[in-house]
């Protein structure tokens, strides 16, 4: 163990000094992951340069930034089994991340997405690339499926104590909306607003959906392993699709809440307007 943190807080000091040095190209610096690793990079990196500037997190990896000047020091992973600190140019970074995104939506691997999320503590410059909105339910369950299990993962791994983010999508047409909050403490939660109904669906016909309990009109459901997030999209979007059209139109998301910085959603397949 002693010698893995040694490993690990050379090449936070290679990079940090790398990130200080303008015009300077290296390799970005591998980092064997592991339990606790992502935090302890984070909080080498704070030691020596301050806090991320951007929190974030990919389907398979973290994403979170630091900024000097006009430079960026980015944490994401580079292989299943290891992480990555690399330096860029902000408008370097964007281009190489807008190639992912370029695809037609239904061509795109929300999977392999650069970032599904991000917490803008100084709002990045080249502002984040996005997908559009789905246009058949697939695509939206899919594009959820990921940004749950980015939540499920990296939520707890990047954000600080008491750090969270949450959000509700809302269908125009039947009213009907659900939401999801994740926090540090590991607690992945999906939602479903009944309230909006004439009369409460019964309790059995909501267990039989797969809703856990009720909480003041609105049902919630745990998700407590990474591997079960893919349902937990199922649940979301059997919900939005009841009484709904044959397409996701209309769909907006709503009452979006986060701590520290502000949430921005770039792979969720939903209208932000």
């Amino acid at each position: 163990m002693t010698g893995r943190i040694h490993d690990l807080e050379d090449s936070v000091e290679v990079a940090c000094r790398l990130l200080a040095q303008p015009g300077a190209e290296a390799s970005p610096e591998p980092i064997p992951d592991g339990p606790g690793v992502v935090r302890a990079v984070i909080a080498a990196v704070r030691r020596r340069i301050g806090g991320p500037a951007v929190y974030g997190g990919a389907a398979r990896g973290p994403y979170v930034r630091w900024t000097l000047e006009d430079r960026v020091l980015l944490l994401s992973r580079s292989t299943a089994t290891t992480l990555q600190l690399a330096v860029w140019d902000p408008h370097g970074l964007a281009e190489a991340e807008r190639a992912y995104f370029d695809a037609a939506l239904h061509d795109i691997d929300f999977a392999h997405l650069p970032y599904m999320w991000q917490l803008h503590v100084n709002p990045p410059w080249p502002p984040p690339s996005r997908v559009a909105a789905a246009s058949d339910w697939f695509t939206l369950e899919a594009s959820i499926a990921a940004l749950l299990r980015s939540c499920a993962v990296y939520v707890p791994q990047v954000l600080p104590p008491r750090g969270h983010l949450g959000f509700n999508i809302t269908a125009a047409d039947n009213g009907r909306a659900v939401g999801v909050v994740a926090q540090s403490g590991e607690d992945l939660t999906v939602l479903v607003d009944d309230r909006a109904r004439p009369e409460p669906t019964p309790h059995d016909e909501m267990v039989r959906r797969g809703w856990d309990r009720p909480l003041a009109g609105w049902w919630e459901h745990a998700v407590l392993d990474p591997d079960e997030t893919a349902h937990a999209a199922g649940l979301l979007v059997n919900e939005l699709r009841r009484g709904a059209q044959t397409a996701p139109t209309g769909l907006r998301v709503t009452d979006m809440d986060s701590d520290p910085g502000r949430l921005v959603l770039p792979g969720l397949a939903v209208d932000r307007t």
